[in-house]
């Protein structure tokens, strides 16, 4: 409530609110979409010990999993805060590929690296904006 004064958003709103599970659960029934662990604690993952980073995989993989049933494959890095270090760690919890926040393309039949993958940020508001720019 402090904060929303403070920055003058107003009340919270119902729709203002994370997901329940169950919520979750119905909107990935659809199977267009998909969530990916994000760290327990969103701390910058390059500033920690090889035991804290992989207890902050760990720990989100496991409740990914526990929320959606399906093996989690992907990760974003907090903040895109990721170092050679943190992208080993990542590999080795079993994860397919992670998302920096680096916005760019990735052009068809040139090499990604799959552990520092660009993503486009997308805005609250409209998206058909967003996606023409």
């Amino acid at each position: 409530a402090e904060l929303r004064g403070f920055f003058h958003t107003g009340n919270r709103q119902e729709h203002d609110r994370a997901m329940t599970e169950v919520e979750l659960r119905g909107w990935l029934e659809g199977g267009l979409t998909a969530i990916a662990p994000h760290t327990a604690t969103h701390r910058p993952m390059s500033q920690l010990t090889a035991d804290e980073c992989r207890t902050e995989l760990e720990s989100s993989i496991a409740r990914c999993e526990a929320s959606t049933g399906p093996p989690a494959i992907g990760f974003a890095y907090p903040y895109g805060d990721r170092s050679e270090d943190v992208a080993t760690a990542v590999r080795k919890a079993g994860l397919r590929y992670a998302c920096s926040t680096r916005s760019a393309g990735i052009s068809a039949g040139r090499g990604a690296d799959l552990f520092d993958l660009p993503r486009i940020h997308v805005l609250n508001g409209p998206l058909a904006k967003q996606w023409r720019d």
